[in-house]
């Protein structure tokens, strides 16, 4: 019997779960861990105070436990889910996913429930807007699920649970129905922070529809559609946090005096560890600078009147592909508004983002279109994007001679996976079928193994990255 494309993600979804827990599982134990790994490189281990940082030992993994499960901001999750907002650094985490972790007993089944959202979202976002040929072909969700920024949606955060609430305004938007919009953004705003950059993201779109329609009335109309769920969600958000601190705005001026989140010019480039910078670095080169590009390039479009993505519908009414347009405009904002938040907001330091950028639907809508246009195009885009990723590439070499003063090598691994996974991508129609799936199934192995030796570093409490 054929299975379906559907059935197909679910199995190679849960493939991965547990491929990446037995793996995880089999490197807890010292014999194994030595005969493997440990011969390769050796992992983190931090120490029971809160500081950035931890050394390397050549030590098993650290087995994923409730206790363990509660290092880095997952304690501070715990903390609002348990206590509720009882301590003023708490209130710069919003309250939905603290309920969520608490309904689990703040197990670690967090850890598959977690994975799982993330999963079955991605794979019906590819559903909704890839192309057939990407559709078709499961060994794409396997790539996309190894990318080694995915270890987050295994911790206790909140990215998996903001990830299902925005497929939820995404399904709701392609299909026309503003209530399951509505509810999707509503659920998103109370999870996470958004509101600012989401906010200026989608003024940005609403300025490109005006320049190209001139229609004020259709603007507005989008505008309202994606504001009013968004500040009903925070409103929510802030009032939870009001009854418990008697203060409203507390979510803000805790950015400033707790996490010295201020407008600043960056004065130096610092980061964590290794291993975040390289995750880092790729996303700015990969992912900020040509969405940058994108950007400008749609604005320019629309200003000389040459460009043209949008019609005078209202956009819950508009064809696909228009919405498909808006999609991609606005998650490229977002990238590029969430690079700037880095930028001028943390003083030079780069530590988050990857997470801010890679570990979020936008990402992933920008990298379908992508795949889309490298289906459709076929060897002319395979050409062009190789040009790309090899200039990209020498760019990221460049920028570690400079900044570390050496070249690269296996501290970069992150780097090696996500440029084989991106070369995978480009060279679909290039490689033999067959060949091509081996290919992704090695990838996918190793990035995998990867994700194990990250999350780790989070089990063990040695505050690296993210």
């Amino acid at each position: 019997m054929q299975l379906s494309s559907h059935t197909k993600q679910i199995i190679l979804s849960l493939l991965c779960l547990v491929v990446f827990l037995g793996v995880y599982s089999s490197l807890t134990n010292s014999t194994v861990y030595h005969a493997t790994l440990g011969n390769v490189v050796k992992p983190y281990k931090g120490i029971d105070t809160v500081v950035i940082g931890g050394g390397k030992v050549n030590e098993p993994y650290t087995p994923i436990t409730k206790k363990h499960l509660q290092h880095w901001d997952a304690r501070t999750y715990y903390q609002i889910g348990e206590y509720g907002y009882s301590q003023y650094y708490t209130t710069a985490f919003f309250p939905l996913f603290p309920l969520v972790y608490k309904l689990t007993g703040f197990s670690w089944f967090i850890v598959i429930i977690n994975f799982l959202l993330f999963a079955l979202s991605l794979s019906y976002i590819l559903r909704l807007i890839g192309s057939n040929a990407v559709k078709s072909n499961s060994f794409y969700l396997l790539l996309l699920l190894a990318m080694p920024s995915v270890f987050v949606f295994f911790m206790p955060y909140s990215e998996a649970l903001f990830f299902l609430c925005f497929t939820l305004c995404i399904v709701g938007f392609f299909k026309g129905n503003k209530y399951l919009l509505f509810t999707g953004l509503l659920l998103a705003a109370a999870t996470r922070p958004i509101v600012t950059i989401v906010l200026l993201s989608i003024l940005s779109v609403e300025f490109i529809r005006l320049l190209q329609t001139r229609n004020l009335k259709a603007a507005l109309y989008g505008l309202s559609l994606f504001l009013l769920p968004m500040l009903l969600g925070t409103s929510i958000a802030v009032y939870i946090q009001y009854s418990y601190t008697g203060h409203l705005w507390d979510f803000i001026t805790v950015q400033n005096k707790v996490w010295q989140h201020t407008f600043r010019l960056p004065t130096k480039v610092a980061d964590w560890s290794d291993e975040g910078h390289t995750l880092n670095i790729f996303s700015i080169l990969f992912i900020v600078f040509p969405a940058l590009f994108y950007c400008v390039g749609i604005f320019i479009q629309s200003v000389k009147n040459k460009g043209r993505h949008f019609s005078s519908h209202q956009i819950l009414l508009a064809p696909a592909a228009e919405k498909l347009n808006y999609l991609s405009i606005l998650s490229a904002a977002y990238v590029v508004g969430s690079f700037c938040f880095i930028l001028f907001f943390q003083g030079g330091s780069l530590n988050g983002t990857f997470r801010y950028i890679m570990c979020t639907p936008f990402f992933y809508i920008l990298l379908l279109v992508l795949l889309n246009k490298v289906q459709a195009q076929g060897q002319v885009s395979t050409t062009k994007y190789l040009k790309i990723t090899a200039a990209l590439s020498a760019l990221f070499i460049l920028w570690i001679g400079i900044y570390k003063q050496r070249l690269i090598n296996m501290v970069e691994i992150g780097f090696i996976i996500l440029l084989a996974t991106l070369l995978l991508f480009v060279l679909y129609n290039a490689i033999p079928r067959r060949v091509w799936n081996a290919l992704a199934v090695i990838v996918a192995f190793l990035g995998l193994v990867y994700q194990t030796y990250l999350f780790n570093s989070f089990l063990a409490n040695s505050w690296i990255l993210t």
